[in-house]
């Protein structure tokens, strides 16, 4: 997410204070720390030295988030997307980090930008429901997927978050 905004330097205790609203895609809890670039939130799983995901929210009102829980090897050795888990989070994360923009001064038009990477070969799953799954197609066929950019042109809109982002997810 990028803010049009220029000129921008949030104070990082004003980010830190929005710790709860940070949480990277897939998670439910997250640390938190100041770094050079602005606040990091991460989650790490045990005592492993790598991330599952972070949101990074930057000093000049930017923000990153990389979630790597929504994909998943399933019993018989398929590469999977759950489409409709991933669409949720992504629609709920989403509606949080604008909410955090907006409290510490970022001010729209905001970019919402949406790239799955690294997902050749990954099938979506329609449905979240054991007895009915549903693999559709024979994968995704290239490496990294691009999809449309959105424009938030004002927090009313940034609110609603689920219409704001539809034109992403009918480029799935």
């Amino acid at each position: 997410m990028t803010s049009r905004q220029l000129g921008i330097n949030i104070d990082v205790e004003l980010m830190e204070g929005q710790k709860n609203r940070l949480l990277p895609f897939g998670t439910t809890s997250a640390l938190g720390r100041i770094n050079l670039e602005g606040y990091l939130t991460y989650r790490r799983v045990g005592d492993e030295p790598l991330s599952t995901g972070y949101v990074q929210f930057f000093r000049s009102g930017r923000l990153e988030s990389v979630g790597m829980s929504v994909f998943e090897v399933d019993s018989i050795g398929r590469q999977i997307l759950r489409t409709v888990g991933f669409e949720r989070d992504v629609i709920d994360r989403c509606g949080q980090y604008l909410a955090a923009m907006e409290v510490t001064g970022v001010e729209p038009p905001i970019v919402v930008e949406l790239s799955l990477l690294d997902v050749k070969g990954f099938s979506m799953l329609l449905s979240d429901e054991q007895q009915a799954l549903s693999v559709v197609g024979l994968g995704i066929d290239r490496n990294d997927l691009k999809l449309p950019a959105v424009l938030v042109n004002d927090w009313e809109e940034a609110a609603r978050a689920a219409k704001v982002l539809q034109p992403v997810f009918n480029g799935l």
